[in-house]
């Protein structure tokens, strides 16, 4: 039992690592789009082209993957 429960506590703390290590990642990904002046729907075509192309596949569809389409639309504040 107290295997399983170290195992349960070491995994909770990976995912806690991964998760700030995206949320991290979100907050530059914004900070950069903000200053980089680009208006968000001169590039929401090819974000968009770029998800559908990395995700299809896990995704099994060729739309690629809602869930990181609807994150990306909420980064560049797209209410789409």
């Amino acid at each position: 039992m107290a295997n399983f429960a170290r195992s349960a506590t070491e995994r909770a703390q990976e995912t806690e690592s991964f998760a700030a290590h995206i949320l991290a990642l979100q907050a530059i990904v914004a900070v950069l789009a903000r200053h980089a002046n680009v208006p968000p729907e001169s590039v929401a075509a090819e974000i968009r082209d770029e998800i559908k192309t990395r995700t299809a596949k896990l995704a099994g569809s060729a739309d690629g993957s809602p869930e990181v389409l609807a994150i990306a639309a909420a980064l560049f504040g797209d209410k789409r």
